[in-house]
């Protein structure tokens, strides 16, 4: 359980001003590395998610996975999480805070990766799936920090990641207590 002594660190690249974006494409999980820069052991509080102010219309469905690192090839490793976390975005919704403390999730020393995955709109409450291959909203908001390597991409139809190089970090971050 969350102490009052307990520091709080953020971590990702969810505080940098926005500087590009990227349309996600259905179906397609987007992936960053977050790095312990701390080298120390903690719990993460909460998940932070920036997306394209104003740049959505309709209320969106996203599912956001965490996995571990496999330094094989420095990409996602194993889930670390039984279930996948689902949250619906409401329009012109620019940020996006989950708290997981419930979820007892372990920040190590190797760090993760956290994925977000859009997977299609609500409309009247009702789930509307779209088929692969459509751009589609939320829009995410990319960094001002650059990065070739911790970017990641994974499609319906390969069965492995492979690095997504773009010159800016997507907006992912996480709030760790230690």
């Amino acid at each position: 359980m969350k102490k009052e002594k307990d520091k709080v660190y953020k971590v990702g690249n969810y505080w940098d001003k926005q500087k590009r974006y990227l349309k996600p494409v259905i179906g397609t999980q987007w992936a960053i590395r977050l790095k312990n820069v701390y080298q120390k052991d903690g719990n993460i509080d909460s998940i932070f998610l920036k997306f394209l102010k104003g740049g959505q219309t309709k209320d969106s469905r996203i599912m956001i996975r965490l996995y571990s690192v496999d330094f094989g090839c420095n990409c996602p490793g194993r889930e670390i999480l039984q279930q996948a976390i689902v949250k619906d975005i409401k329009p012109h919704q620019s940020t996006v805070t989950i708290n997981v403390l419930d979820k007892n999730i372990q920040f190590s020393n190797d760090g993760m990766f956290i994925s977000l995955e859009i997977l299609g709109f609500v409309d009247n409450g009702v789930y509307e799936p779209i088929k692969f291959g459509y751009n589609v909203e939320p829009v995410l908001a990319l960094s001002k920090e650059s990065s070739e390597y911790d970017n990641w991409i994974k499609t319906p139809f390969k069965k492995h990641w492979e690095q997504f190089f773009v010159k800016n970090k997507l907006m992912f971050g996480v709030t760790v207590f230690y």
